[in-house]
């Protein structure tokens, strides 16, 4: 997982590979648990995919990702500085 700052402009990209095609959930959560954005929710087919998530809106603090693929989760702290 890496971030770039652009001006004002915060965006975290994610790349993963999907091995099987499979419903796809990656979801940012706060340090209280509660989802605050959902990035994707569809089926994916396998391969390498990558997306962006534009948290401009958002103050600055911890966050966790958290990827759904299948039967497997993953999950990953995010240190948002503006």
């Amino acid at each position: 997982m890496s971030t770039d700052l652009v001006g004002t402009f915060l965006r975290l990209m994610k790349q993963f590979i999907n091995d099987d095609s499979t419903h796809v959930i990656l979801e940012i959560h706060n340090v209280l648990g509660q989802r605050v954005a959902t990035l994707i929710n569809k089926s994916l087919k396998a391969g390498k995919h990558s997306l962006m998530w534009d948290a401009e809106d958002f103050a600055t603090g911890i966050y966790f990702s958290k990827l759904k693929t299948g039967d497997k989760v993953y999950s990953r702290r995010i240190v948002l500085l503006k």
